[in-house]
């Protein structure tokens, strides 16, 4: 269960529902789906694992669109969820298990993912989402804990 103590309940459930939508348009690659959930500005950022960042919005499509056609299939499960909301900003961050088929054979992937989101006319909308891979080797698992 996430952690949302700073969160009304209303902002709460309208966030990991976004955030789900998120997951769900990766996973659909439906990338008019992904569209809807960002908030449109020029100021939106995407990092996704060992890309350079993403500064606009016809860039960012174009990343989607990019990502979507690499893979056959993608399947994503959220863990390590947490969620701050301070006024009009939101931090989600989670670990994304990425299972995926692509020319190279089933893939599995650990990505640590922070997601900030805006309160906007319209509602809550994503603004950044940053996705790192997340450390696997014992040493460093360690090392930060």
């Amino acid at each position: 269960m996430p952690d949302t103590s700073t969160a009304s309940t209303n902002d709460t459930r309208a966030l990991l529902r976004l955030n789900r939508a998120f997951y769900d348009a990766f996973q659909a690659m439906d990338e008019d789906a992904m569209e809807r959930i960002w908030a449109g500005r020029d100021s939106d950022i995407s990092v996704h694992p060992c890309w350079p960042t993403i500064h606009t919005q016809a860039d960012a499509r174009a990343s989607w669109q990019t990502a979507f056609a690499c893979s056959g299939f993608v399947q994503v499960t959220l863990s390590d969820t947490t969620l701050e909301i301070t006024g009009d900003t939101a931090r989600l961050c989670c670990t994304e298990r990425l299972h995926s088929l692509s020319e190279h054979g089933p893939q599995i992937r650990t990505v640590r993912s922070t997601n900030i989101f805006v309160r906007t006319p319209s509602g809550w909308r994503l603004t950044l989402h940053h996705g790192s891979p997340a450390a696997t080797h014992p040493l460093l698992v360690s090392a930060v804990n």
